[in-house]
């Protein structure tokens, strides 16, 4: 065996753990019409006012524990994100995007709300545990596109 096959064969095992976030137009409407599952647990990253991102994930899973903070999913704390993180998006000239979030096998296990930027990996270890990285901190600033907002004298 070659040390090319053996580093290919690795990798694909390694690979195997890893789903997919897809973008969702039925997502990005339900959380614009503020729906929520009851058989997700909700977490959010970033600022406690002006979240980065919105994750939805099967309650029958559990996310890796320490990147994400969990929300109490009552309608109006929703949205209340929702709605700062809308006016964040705005400032910024960009617009918030559903996403669904798929298993290794292709299995819908959760959702996710953010900048169109602001994706991320999907690891489903040997143990059941879900690892997704929250995006940084600063990506509504790494994601303008027409740099810092004017003045206004």
């Amino acid at each position: 065996m070659t040390a090319t096959t053996l580093l290919v064969g690795c990798g694909a095992a390694h690979f195997r753990e890893y789903g997919q976030i897809l973008p969702s137009g039925d997502v990005t409407a339900a959380f614009a019409r503020h729906e929520f599952s009851p058989d997700l647990n909700y977490y959010y990253s970033g600022s406690d006012i002006y979240p980065n991102a919105i994750l939805g994930l099967k309650k029958t899973l559990t996310l890796e524990a320490g990147l994400w903070k969990s929300i109490d999913p009552e309608p109006e704390v929703m949205k209340s994100f929702i709605s700062f993180m809308q006016s964040r998006a705005l400032v910024n000239n960009d617009f918030l995007h559903g996403f669904v979030i798929l298993d290794p096998e292709g299995r819908p296990i959760g959702i996710w709300y953010s900048i169109l930027v602001a994706r991320t990996a999907v690891r489903v270890k040997e143990d059941g545990t879900v690892a997704i990285p929250p995006p940084p901190l600063e990506i509504h600033e790494k994601g303008r596109k027409m740099g810092p907002l004017p003045s206004i004298r």
